[in-house]
């Protein structure tokens, strides 16, 4: 399956890009494809995120689907 990944704030910083076109097997969970995209075992470790499939809000454990834009969306701070 063939999905576009946006990252953005200290996730695209990570990356040093904003999107990437990413290939995933059937069966794979949001969350997967974020660990996939940042390791757990990376220091320092990745911050907890939103996780957007074609622009609704999902739960992690949430399937992802052929052609889908996904975005992870990490806290913003601001002031």
């Amino acid at each position: 399956m063939h999905v576009t990944v946006h990252y953005f704030g200290v996730l695209a910083e990570g990356k040093h890009l904003d999107f990437e076109e990413v290939e995933v097997a059937a069966g794979t969970t949001l969350r997967a494809l974020y660990e996939r995209a940042f390791p757990p075992e990376r220091l320092p470790p990745p911050p907890p995120v939103l996780f957007v499939q074609d622009e609704d809000y999902v739960a992690g454990e949430t399937p992802v689907r052929d052609g889908a834009v996904i975005a992870f969306i990490p806290p913003l701070g601001g002031g």
